[in-house]
C-alpha cells in the first residue's frame, strides 16, 4: 500500500470534505436545478438590472429634469403599477389558455427592451408615460408566465430551491442595475437619458437568452371535466377555474393579503435612519444595499430548506422575522440596532416572497398554474399599494418608527391567518389533475 493511500485511508478529514463538497455540488445539479431554469435565472439577471437603471433614476429625472411635480410624478407611478398588476393577472390566465409560457415572455421582454430608448428620447409628460406604461406592461407580460414556468420545469421535490435561485439571481440583477445607474451618471455628468438609452442593453441580451436557451415543456394534463379543443389544444378560460384553484390556495390568498399590507417601503427605513438616526444623506444607499444582500444570501437557502422540512414551517419562520424586523427598525435607539432590523427586513423577504411562490407552484393545478400566480400577484400588488398608503399616512401623521409599529401588528394578524387556515400542514404539493 502507498505513502498516499495510507494517508487518504486514515485521514476522515479527507471523505468529509470530499462527501461535503459532493453534497455542495449536486445542489446546483441539472437534477436539482435544471438548465432551462438557470436561463431564466440568467436573463431575469440583465432585465433587472435594464429596469432597475431606469426604476433608481425615474423619479430624479422627472422632477429635476423635466419639472413635473410630486403629485404627477405619484399619479404616474400608481396609474402604471395598476397597469402591471392587472397584465400579470392576465398574461397568466393566457399563459394556460395558450399553453404558450415562454411566447408570451417574450413579448413582455420586448416590450421592455423598446421602452428604454423611447423614454430616453422622450421631453414631455405624455411621452413619458406612454413609454413607462409600455415597460409596465412588458413586465407584467413576463412576470407571471415566467414564475409559472419555473413550476412546469422544476422537479417537485426541489421546487423551493428553484424559486430560491430565481429570487437570489433577481436580486443580484437589481443590484448591479443600480451600481451601473450611479457609474453612468458619474461618468457623463448626469446624463440621465443616457442611461435610460443603455438600459436597453441588457434588456435585449435577456430577451436574447430567452429566445434560444430557454425550452419551454409540453403541458398535456387537464382535469377530466374540462372539454379541450383538439384542433387548438386550448385550455377554455371559465369562472369555475377561480374555484378549481381550491379551498387551500385561497386560505393562502387571505395570509397574503394580510401580509402584504404589512409591507412598509423600505425608503421609509431610510428616512427614518435620517431623520430619527443622524444617517447622512449621502450613505443612504448603504441601507438598501445591505437590505438587497440580505435578500439575496437567504433565497435560495431557504427555498432549499423549504423542500426538506415543508413551507409552512418557513413561512411561519418569515413571518417571525418580519415582526422581529419591524421591532427593531420601530425602536431603534442608534444605526447600529437598525442595521440589525435592516437585516432581519431583508431575511424575512428572502424567505416569505420565496415561500409565497413555492406554495402557489404547489397548490396550483397544472393546468390553472399561470392563473394562480396572477391572482397571487393581483392580490399583493393591492395589499401593497393599500399597506403603502396606510404606511406613509402614518409616517407622516406619527413618525416612521408609528409606521413599523403598525407593520408589527398586521403581521401578527397574518400570523394568526396562516395558523388557521394551514394548522400544523407539512410540504403540499399539488398534481396535475390526471396525475
Amino acid at each position: 500500500m502507498s505513502l498516499t493511500h495510507r494517508h487518504i485511508k486514515r485521514s476522515p478529514t479527507f471523505f468529509s470534505s470530499l462527501y461535503k463538497f459532493q453534497i455542495f455540488s449536486s445542489l446546483f445539479s441539472p437534477q436539482v436545478i435544471p438548465p432551462t431554469i438557470w436561463a431564466l435565472g440568467i436573463a431575469m439577471v440583465f432585465i433587472n438590472i435594464s429596469v432597475i437603471m431606469v426604476y433608481s433614476l425615474n423619479a430624479l429625472y422627472l422632477s429635476t429634469v423635466v419639472g413635473i411635480s410630486a403629485v404627477w410624478i405619484g399619479l404616474l407611478e400608481g396609474a402604471i403599477e395598476a397597469t402591471s398588476f392587472l397584465v400579470k393577472l392576465f398574461s397568466g390566465i393566457l399563459s394556460d389558455y395558450f399553453k404558450r409560457r415562454k411566447n408570451i415572455m417574450l413579448i413582455g421582454y420586448a416590450l421592455t427592451a423598446i421602452s428604454k430608448p423611447l423614454l430616453g428620447l422622450s421631453s414631455g409628460y405624455g411621452a413619458i408615460f406612454t413609454s413607462r406604461i409600455i415597460e409596465r406592461i412588458g413586465n407584467g407580460m413576463q412576470g407571471t408566465p415566467r414564475d409559472a414556468l419555473v413550476g412546469d420545469v422544476a422537479p417537485a421535490e426541489h421546487r423551493g430551491a428553484c424559486y430560491g435561485l430565481q429570487r437570489s439571481l433577481g436580486i443580484i440583477g437589481s443590484f448591479l442595475g443600480t451600481l451601473i445607474a450611479i457609474a453612468i451618471m458619474f461618468c457623463s455628468n448626469n446624463n440621465f437619458r443616457l442611461v435610460f438609452l443603455l438600459a436597453a442593453i441588457p434588456a435585449t441580451i435577456a430577451l436574447t437568452i430567452l429566445y434560444f436557451a430557454v425550452k419551454e415543456p409540453k403541458h398535456a394534463h387537464y382535469a377530466t371535466d374540462i372539454k379541450i379543443d383538439k384542433n387548438t389544444e386550448r385550455h377554455p378560460i371559465h369562472w369555475k377555474d377561480l374555484n378549481r384553484l381550491g379551498k387551500e390556495f385561497w386560505g393562502l390568498m387571505v395570509v397574503v393579503a394580510i401580509f402584504m399590507l404589512a409591507r412598509v417601503s423600505e425608503t421609509f427605513i431610510v428616512l427614518s435612519a435620517h431623520k430619527n438616526l443622524g444617517l447622512p444623506e449621502t450613505y443612504g444607499p448603504i441601507i438598501m444595499t445591505f437590505y438587497n444582500i440580505t435578500y439575496c444570501l437567504c433565497s435560495y437557502p431557504t427555498g432549499l430548506l423549504s423542500d426538506r422540512i415543508g413551507r409552512y414551517k418557513l413561512l411561519i419562520v418569515g413571518i417571525t422575522t418580519f415582526m422581529i424586523a419591524d421591532l427593531f427598525i420601530a425602536l431603534a435607539p442608534n444605526l447600529y440596532t437598525l442595521f440589525i432590523g435592516v437585516f432581519f427586513w431583508g431575511c424575512q423577504m428572502g424567505i416569505s416572497q420565496n415561500i409565497f411562490a413555492s406554495l402557489v407552484a404547489d397548490l396550483a393545478p397544472e393546468d390553472l398554474r399561470g392563473t394562480g400566480f396572477g391572482v397571487f400577484y393581483l392580490i399583493s400588488g393591492i395589499s401593497v399599494l393599500c399597506g403603502g398608503f396606510t404606511g406613509g399616512t402614518i409616517a407622516h401623521l406619527y413618525g416612521e418608527g408609528s409606521a413599523f409599529t403598525m407593520s408589527f401588528v398586521v403581521a401578527g394578524i397574518s400570523m394568526g391567518a396562516l395558523l388557521f387556515f394551514a394548522p400544523g400542514k407539512k410540504k403540499t404539493i399539488a398534481i396535475s389533475p390526471q396525475s
